[in-house]
Parts: structure tokens; sequence; C-alpha cells
């Protein structure tokens, strides 16, 4: 602040910094799951990277920004999303377990063996999956088998409608 005196008494002026035109960050992406084994494998490969080169590897090679606490939070999940890489769909932004996993797999063998010898609806799927859940976790309420189970149970298979 600068002060100027005159005869009517002190005159105050405030001196402002020059601003300096900010730059716009850029949009933060969301890593898809086969993007987050990529980097898990890129990592793998080159253990001395920091996680730092990795935002940077990020944007330089697949055009994605990202945080450095999202470069943590996928390498702590390392061992699981490579333990998981052949199942994963890679478009998936994020990845959740099956709640009940010998069900999913017994749908999935049940499905494979009757898809060539007969039509199989969604409603045949989400039916065949409740008695699956009654045999197999006798002790768990029942639930329905909505019709976004069902979506998402064929998604995760990539199983077709055919008409």
């Amino acid at each position: 602040m600068l002060v100027h005196k005159s005869k009517a008494g002190p005159i105050f002026f405030l001196h402002q910094q020059p601003t300096m035109a900010k730059s716009p960050k850029p949009a933060r992406s969301h890593l898809t799951e086969s993007l987050r084994i990529a980097l898990c494998r890129y990592k793998r490969e080159n253990l001395a990277l920091s996680q730092r080169a990795l935002v940077k590897w990020l944007e330089e090679i697949h055009q994605v920004t990202v945080t450095q606490a999202t470069i943590s939070n996928t390498l702590q999940r390392s061992v699981e999303l490579l333990a998981w890489e052949e199942t994963v769909n890679g478009n998936t932004k994020t990845w959740r377990l099956v709640m009940y996993q010998d069900v999913d797999e017994a749908l999935v063998q049940w499905v494979e063996a009757y898809q060539a010898n007969i039509n199989i609806s969604g409603e045949m799927i989400c039916q065949k999956a409740a008695q699956f859940l009654e045999r197999l976790h006798p002790d768990v309420p029942k639930f329905e088998f909505s019709s976004g189970w069902l979506a998402k149970f064929k998604q995760r298979h990539q199983i077709r409608s055919h008409h």
C-alpha cells in the first residue's frame, strides 16, 4: 500500500500485484480397468519409475490425465488386478468382486452347457441363479435377481442375446 500526503490528509493507494493468467487445469480422466492393468504391468517392468513418472507416461502414451493418488491407489491393487487380468472387462471403469463367486461360476457353466441346445432367456438365467444361490448358500435370505443384475452378469461374461 502506498501513502501519499496531501494538504487534505493522507491518500491511500492500494498497490495490486500484477496477476498472471492461470492456465486451466486439464480435465482428469477415469482409468478403465485395462489401463489400470497396463499401468501395473508397466510399473512391474520398470520398478525404478516414480509415481510422478507414471502420471507422465499415462499422459504421453495414453492421453489420460490422472492424479498421483490415482496411480498410488492403482498400484496398491496391482496384485489383485494382475491376478484377474484375464477375466476383467477392459472397458469397465470400476470393478467389484461378485458377492457369490461360486453361484456366478455355476451359472456360467450352466449357460455354456445349455445355450447350444435351447434358447435361454434372461428370466431363465435369473431363475437358475436363484436356484444355485439356494442350493449353494441355503442360509442366505432370498433376493430378487433383477434386470440390472442380469445385464451386469451378461456383460461380465460377454453373453449376448440372440433373437
